[in-house]
């Protein structure tokens, strides 16, 4: 006996299930707003909606980019989440505060997490974050205030960076005064350059950090324009008064460079520095005194760059003698002190 009844192409079938499988992903956007993925949450479908959203229960991770560009103004994250990940909140021009449920399992943000949110005011980090990544709260413009929690241990590249848009338009971090806690490690390159409104940083006694890396301090510099129209733009420091933990064993390269309003660099007793990179201090013109302390033993010749007659530096007899001749070529008043044993 023939069967008469058509028989299905495999291929058919599968191409069912993929539309069956869409359009259930659909609906499940249309309710939810949610596009969640073996509890990564990997897309927000209401872009241009403003108000609140809530990040649910279950979800352990913000995926990249999922509300990138998002009109959203407030974000309430669930105590499951262990994971912004990269630009998941970049360019959110609207987002003001960012809430975390108590008890939150949160350990990273990842790079570029809140790029570019520039009126984001309020973000309460939970106590067990450790790492904040490159860029992380770059041209966070409206932040004014920061608590890092005690876990912390890495904050990268560029994490408060000025933000130079497409548009011109200038966003300088807006951190005034930061104080890192004991367990940081790592203060990343340039993670706070150009940060203009920055006035005071400090570090919890007993802080590991060992480099104080290249750029962290400096200006921003930028050209832009075309061949009618080219403008250079200097986003300076804001910094004025540093205290450095004992740890530090390296300033590097260009680490206050251009610091026009750092007036006081303090070394924590029992300094462990032991070198001074290239134009570490360049035109730093606001310290009046500054004592290196007696384990140092390598300065790069041009640390010192463009200092004035009406500035002190303090150093030991073996380094004056190191550096005999770069220290009788500086305008800057060269004392020799004696350390206490």
């Amino acid at each position: 006996m023939i069967d008469s009844k058509p028989h299905k192409d495999k291929s058919e079938i599968v191409l069912d299930k993929n539309l069956a499988r869409k359009i259930a992903l659909e609906k499940a956007l249309e309710t939810s707003r949610f596009c969640i993925i073996d509890g990564v949450a990997t897309r927000y479908s209401d872009r241009y909606s403003e108000g609140d959203v809530e990040i649910p229960n279950g979800v352990v991770s913000i995926g990249a980019n999922a509300f990138e560009n998002c009109h959203l103004s407030s974000i309430f994250i669930s105590k499951t989440v262990r994971s912004i990940a990269s630009g998941a909140f970049s360019r959110c021009t609207k987002l003001e505060s960012v809430d975390f449920e108590e008890g939150s399992a949160l350990r990273t943000i990842d790079e570029k997490a809140f790029y570019g949110c520039i009126n984001l005011r309020k973000i309460q980090l939970p106590f067990s974050l450790k790492t904040i990544g490159v860029d992380a709260f770059c041209g966070c413009e409206e932040l004014e205030h920061i608590d890092f929690p005690h876990e912390l241990t890495n904050v990268y590249g560029g994490a408060f960076s000025a933000l130079v848009d497409k548009d011109r338009g200038v966003h300088s971090a807006g951190l005034s005064c930061v104080k890192f806690p004991e367990s940081l490690k790592k203060l990343g390159l340039s993670a706070f350059k150009g940060s203009q409104n920055l006035r005071e940083v400090s570090f919890e006694k007993g802080c590991r950090l060992e480099v104080i890396e290249k750029d962290t301090f400096a200006p921003v510099s930028v050209v832009r324009g075309g061949l009618s129209d080219i403008e250079k733009l200097d986003i300076p420091s804001g910094l004025r008064y540093i205290t450095i933990p004992t740890s530090v064993k390296s300033i590097e390269e260009r680490a206050f460079y251009d610091c026009k309003n750092l007036g006081v660099v303090e070394f924590e007793e029992g300094s462990q520095l032991q070198t001074i990179g290239k134009e570490a201090f360049f035109r730093c013109w606001l310290i009046k005194e500054l004592k290196i302390p007696p384990l140092v033993e390598n300065i790069s010749e041009d640390a010192f760059m463009h200092w004035e007659a009406n500035q002190k530096i303090l150093i030991t007899k073996p380094l004056y003698k190191k550096y005999k001749d770069f220290w009788k070529s500086l305008k800057a008043e060269i004392e020799i002190y004696k350390p206490k044993k």
